[in-house]
């Protein structure tokens, strides 16, 4: 390797990590100071963003457990006033952890313009049409990264909304019908749940792929 060309691939690093730095932060929600903020701190908001959407399943699994724990037949030993109080709280939770994947891509898509308009700046300081052209590829990619994370996380804010909605008719239905009969007539209603809570787990599983797919890319 010449001497010139391993000097430009050393320039061509030292614009382009603090860059993707900064950009994969901005995807992640998080923020930062100056593009030079480092490749663990974008890496760590990655990963808190995978964890709050793990924590989101978690919810989701503990109130689809208590339903099912009300929906069993007319003899079992359930105590469904008890059981229906936990069934609201579980749903509480759970409307937490939705408004917190529709909080962060909120904050995500006027951070990854900030940031694209920060780096377009920085490519007129460059001063070679090389490094113009390597780094421009570069921000394509971050966009294109970018788009894909943010129709991942519409998708999965959808399906929560479709979830709770269902899980909330259920509380309405079973608050003026507390009985065996009432849970066992809301079946229809359960089953859509169900559904839909699968339909969750899928589209968290696909956003925390595009979330690993983003944080490799970053650090290679």
């Amino acid at each position: 390797m010449s001497l010139g060309i391993d000097r430009f691939r050393r320039s061509r690093a030292a614009v382009l990590l603090p860059l993707a730095a900064a950009g994969l932060l901005a995807l992640a929600g998080g923020c930062s100071s100056s593009p030079t903020a480092g490749l663990d701190t974008a890496t760590t908001s990655i990963e808190e963003t995978g964890r709050q959407i793990d924590v989101g399943i978690s919810r989701m699994d503990e109130v689809m457990r208590v339903l099912a724990e009300m929906d069993v037949d007319a003899d079992a030993d359930v105590d469904l006033a008890a059981t229906f109080k936990s069934y609201r709280s579980g749903i509480a939770a759970l409307e937490k952890a939705a408004a917190s994947v529709r909080s962060r891509r909120a904050a995500m898509r006027a951070r990854t313009q900030d940031h694209i308009e920060a780096w377009r700046a920085q490519l007129a300081e460059l001063g070679s049409e090389t490094a113009r052209e390597v780094s421009a590829a570069r921000q394509a990619e971050f966009e294109a990264t970018a788009n894909n994370l943010e129709a991942s996380l519409d998708e999965l804010a959808d399906a929560y909304s479709a979830l709770v909605t269902d899980l909330k008719d259920i509380e309405i239905v079973l608050a003026n019908d507390l009985s065996r009969s009432g849970v066992q007539a809301a079946r229809p209603l359960i089953r859509e749940a169900i559904e839909n809570a699968a339909e969750v787990r899928i589209r968290a599983g696909e956003t925390n792929r595009v979330l690993t797919s983003a944080r490799d890319e970053f650090s290679r």
